[in-house]
């Protein structure tokens, strides 16, 4: 038996090894260029599929946000507050600083008397030997002897008693 088999074997590799003779050989690079081809629009689709799918989850995740911002705005017994500021976070309110304090207030130079020129007449000068000039001492003399000065002059209605005695003085 054994030999009956090992001679079928041999005849049947006898057959397979002349009709792949007759065979006309075929082109390798065709097919390879071929199946580079579909496998390029396949990966292609999948990429659009996976930029979708992306963009999809990126839009959820915004909604959630807003979502949970919605959410956080609400206070504890459930009524809304517009007003709402984060407590952390880039927007939350700054620390109120407070303001520094003013600068002390300069002292105010020191001002010239009203009631008489600023420059005093010559001879009131104080020598410089320590001692008064005779003509302020008579100057001072004179001054207390006189009159009080006039009264104010009255108001404009004192001055003028009617309307066409006014209009008669402005023309």
């Amino acid at each position: 038996w054994r030999t009956d088999s090992l001679k079928n074997h041999e005849a049947t590799l006898e057959a397979v090894r002349q009709t792949a003779q007759e065979q006309v050989p075929f082109n390798v690079q065709k097919y390879l260029d071929e199946f580079s081809r579909a496998l390029a629009s396949e990966v292609r689709m999948l990429l659009d599929e996976v930029g979708k799918l992306r963009e999809e989850r990126r839009t959820m995740q915004f909604e959630l946000a807003y979502l949970f911002e919605i959410r956080s705005k609400y206070e504890g017994n459930g009524i809304f507050n517009q007003g709402w500021q984060p407590t952390t976070g880039p927007f939350a309110p700054q620390p109120q600083v407070p303001p520094p304090p003013p600068p002390p207030p300069e002292p105010e130079p020191p001002r010239a008397p009203a009631w008489h020129p600023a420059n005093p007449p010559k001879g009131s000068r104080i020598s410089k030997k320590g001692g008064t000039g005779k003509k302020a001492k008579e100057a001072a003399a004179a001054a207390a002897t006189q009159a009080p000065p006039a009264a104010a002059p009255a108001g404009p209605r004192a001055q003028v008693a009617s309307w066409s005695t006014w209009q008669g003085m402005s023309v």
